[in-house]
């Protein structure tokens, strides 16, 4: 099977009814409609090639309502331009049917055969180019598919139960974007749910001419960090590099080392499908790097030649200790402070200290405020990390803001904190995940067209796009698609607007780390016209912290901001919250 080594697969969600609270996404369904209703629809394709003739597909949604025995699950691929294509021979040996109760359980596997039984669901295939795949469920005790399970279907060689899967779906031909739709219907062939979902189909890329076992070495690009000067306070640098198709890279010290010849150690970690390459080295001050990196795809020829990433680390910088503070006058009798100790003011009236850590995009400039004033402005390190600390800080109620503009001078939502200091105490606002940036080629978009996303977020993190329309956020459908941001922070990705009627769309974008759990900010929110200019509700951005309502909790971020570039506060976005943000939010007060 030909591997998904030259382009990557993007997944496009649709999803029906959805409340969006802050670092989640929360689904429910009130009723049977045959307008949508499945959720969380994908199609994972094991590769994106064009014309494809041995893709294995991966199908999950979520059933809203339930399915009940005789009832059915139709896989149906888009019947215009580009068809998939089922073969002739494809039948109920080449795909797997499991269902688990939730999406953090096991999947149970269910028996499949050319008819529906008492012990077996049912397989019909119609091929063609516009055929489609019908699972019956049969009579048994467990045919029922009930309210929120999920349903995962292979197609191909990932059907592996009972026999591996030896038929598989083609892919079309055209580049692009491909809906797939899903229906469930009940005994008498009602339909009961339906959802899509989309896939793309993308040009393999290819270094001069390969032959039919593609031998050729794979392109390096992207070389990060830029040749130049760091500072000789870094400690570990963060290498990085784009490959054209999945490959194992290592680096060496010395030019014209062979491949086989590095070290294990220096072999990259990869992300991005294996495109992306990146790997953490320690460095010495007043130091010149010169990091000679080659590749090889799999057992197949490794590069012939070095590719250069060179870099200078700066002399260490000279600590200046400043001069012992004077001694305290003396005290006529007694102890003066507080619990016995620690001088003049005791241990709770002394100075205090504040340090801000967390991640954001690397190279983009980090502003921290105090009380609504820039306080400092520092470039965040290249492997993404920072750590503030700010010193003699009087006791008393301090409030703390961070955000980053990126090297395109786009700006980042702003993290907000607000503590009680106390005397010889070291505060720590802690992690501040700053959101990514956002932007769009271009703010309006004919119906149906592509929406071109860029900006920068946390290195080597998930990023996910959110889009609807606005003011339909919570009983419309929301696109979601997610990509992977660059060793240097850098993410861009294609958001299709196949399905999608004409209007003004809300998108936002979220960094989502590994675990799950853990997320950032939500970005700006940016407006796109989809077949008109974008007409932004003005209305809809005063509620700043998106509860539903325009009162007191909003008035106070706003008044955080005030005379700030914060683009959430700035609700007219004319770039400075003033008295004009604040005369709208009065014009839609709820309290």
């Amino acid at each position: 099977m030909r591997e998904c080594t030259d382009a990557m697969v993007v997944v496009v969600r649709f999803f029906s009814y959805f409340v969006f609270i802050f670092g989640g996404v929360f689904f429910f369904s009130t009723q049977a409609v045959a307008y949508g209703g499945l959720t969380m629809v994908s199609d994972v394709i094991s590769d994106s090639v064009p014309a494809g003739t041995q893709i294995s597909h991966t199908i999950l949604f979520t059933a809203n309502l339930p399915i009940p025995v005789g009832g059915k699950i139709i896989f149906r691929p888009e019947a215009i331009q580009g068809n998939f294509t089922i073969p002739v021979a494809l039948d109920f040996t080449d795909i797997d049917f499991a269902v688990a109760p939730t999406s953090t359980m096991p999947f149970v596997e269910r028996a499949l055969a050319a008819v529906p039984s008492a012990t077996e669901d049912g397989v019909v295939v119609v091929p063609g180019a516009s055929g489609t795949i019908t699972i019956t469920l049969g009579s048994g005790a467990t045919a029922p598919i009930l309210v929120g399970e999920v349903v995962r279907i292979k197609i191909g060689s990932v059907a592996v139960v009972g026999s591996i899967g030896d038929q598989y779906i083609v892919s079309p031909a055209i580049l692009g974007s491909h809906n797939i739709r899903l229906e469930t219907r009940n005994a008498a062939d009602v339909l009961i749910q339906f959802g899509s979902t989309v896939v793309v189909m993308v040009a393999p890329v290819t270094l001069g001419r390969a032959d039919t076992l593609d031998n050729v070495p794979p392109l390096r690009t992207n070389g990060l960090p830029s040749p130049g000067l760091l500072p000789g306070s870094t400690q570990n640098v963060f290498l990085s590099l784009n490959t054209d198709k999945i490959a194992l890279c290592r680096y060496a010290t010395t030019s014209g080392t062979d491949f086989f010849s590095m070290l294990p150690s220096t072999v990259f970690s990869t992300a991005n499908n294996g495109l992306l390459h990146f790997q953490s080295i320690p460095v010495a001050t007043s130091t010149t790097y010169n990091i000679y990196v080659r590749c090889q795809k799999f057992t197949n020829t490794p590069n012939p030649d070095d590719y250069l990433i060179t870099f200078e680390i700066g002399i260490e910088p000279t600590v200046i200790t400043p001069p012992a503070p004077p001694p305290p006058p003396p005290s006529s009798g007694g102890s003066t402070g507080f619990g016995g100790g620690g001088g003049v003011g005791g241990p709770f009236l002394g100075l205090g200290e504040v340090t801000m850590e967390g991640l954001a995009a690397p190279g983009s400039t980090l502003v921290i405020l105090k009380d609504g004033v820039i306080e400092r402005e520092v470039v965040v390190p290249i492997l993404g990390q920072f750590s503030e600390k700010f010193l003699d800080l009087a006791r008393g109620t301090y409030a703390w803001g961070a955000y980053i503009r990126d090297p395109q001078r786009r700006v980042s939502s702003t993290y907000t904190s607000t503590i009680y200091l106390i005397g010889r105490t070291n505060n720590v606002i802690a992690p501040v995940h700053v959101s990514p940036t956002i932007s769009v080629s271009s703010t309006t978009v004919p119906v149906g067209g592509k929406v071109m996303l860029s900006g920068y977020a946390i290195a080597l993190t998930p990023v996910q796009v959110l889009m609807n329309k606005q003011g339909n956020a919570v009983t419309g459908n929301i696109i979601s698609a997610t990509t992977t941001a660059n060793g240097n922070g850098s993410w861009t990705l294609e958001l299709p607007s196949d399905g999608l009627t004409k209007g003004t769309y809300e998108i936002k974008a979220v960094s989502i780390f590994t675990n799950n759990r853990d997320r950032s900010l939500i970005s700006p929110i940016i407006y796109l016209g989809l077949g008109i200019d974008p007409s932004p509700s003005l209305g809809n951005r005063s509620d700043l912290n998106r509860d539903g309502k325009v009162n007191l909790v909003d008035f106070s971020i706003l008044l955080f901001n005030w005379r700030g570039t914060d683009p959430v506060s700035d609700i007219n976005q004319d770039g400075t919250v003033n008295l004009t943000d604040f005369s709208i939010m009065l014009s839609n007060w709820t309290g």
